[in-house]
């Protein structure tokens, strides 16, 4: 897919980018001041908190945590290669959850009230002023004035398996004491890793109350 291929070429070179704008200091410095001590007083890398989930530090990690000395060795310089293709591969997979996401919000959940979704080609940027600048322009200015619109909007594309989810929809979860809204929403919660650890720790508490633990 052309569109594909392109996304994933532009991609690659914003972390090419990032590299010669010195993100390996950036890195180096980071895990001098935050990371380093936090390993030397017995604490695992947590990479799902706060800005350590950033794409750049678990792909680097193997890297970082290389004596000085062996970072400019030969395995030091093909494990830094490799960090650097593991980020890139990350970029790409994290880019492409941000359009299935998009698609799924706005294109594949009935009910849904969402306005016209358009799909412009940036594809070839010398084309950039006719393909995306003026297309935009023309669907921004129909939308205020509220006029039909020339070019044609994105089709909603409906999987069966969600036909009957309820984009509107609210249900209380007792466990968590919170309200979500969306049948999906509500599904994706109730398998989440926070929800079971507030359902463990209820049900610890309850056997204590009642003495079986």
């Amino acid at each position: 897919m052309k569109f594909q291929s392109t996304h994933d070429e532009r991609l690659n070179a914003r972390v090419d980018n990032m590299l010669e704008e010195g993100l390996i200091q950036e890195l180096l410095d980071f895990h001098e001041a935050h990371n380093k001590q936090r390993i030397k007083d017995g604490k695992q890398p947590d990479y799902t908190k706060g800005v350590f989930q950033t794409l750049g530090f678990k792909e680097f990690h193997e890297y970082l945590m290389l004596p000085e000395e062996e970072k400019n060795l030969e395995g030091g310089a093909k494990l830094l290669k490799q960090s650097i293709e593991n980020m890139k591969i990350g970029t790409r997979r994290y880019a492409r959850r941000q359009n299935k996401m998009v698609l799924g919000r706005f294109l594949e959940i009935p009910r849904r009230e969402v306005p016209p979704i358009y799909e412009l080609d940036t594809t070839d940027l010398s084309k950039w002023d006719q393909e995306v600048t003026i297309k935009a322009i023309d669907i921004i200015e129909s939308s205020i004035a509220n006029t039909p619109c020339k070019y044609e909007s994105l089709t909603p594309k409906l999987h069966e398996e969600k036909s009957n989810i309820d984009g509107h929809s609210s249900n209380y979860c007792e466990v968590c004491e919170r309200l979500i809204i969306g049948d999906k929403e509500y599904k994706i919660h109730l398998s989440s890793n926070r929800h079971k650890k507030v359902l463990k720790k209820k049900i610890q508490l309850a056997e204590k109350e009642l003495g079986i633990a």
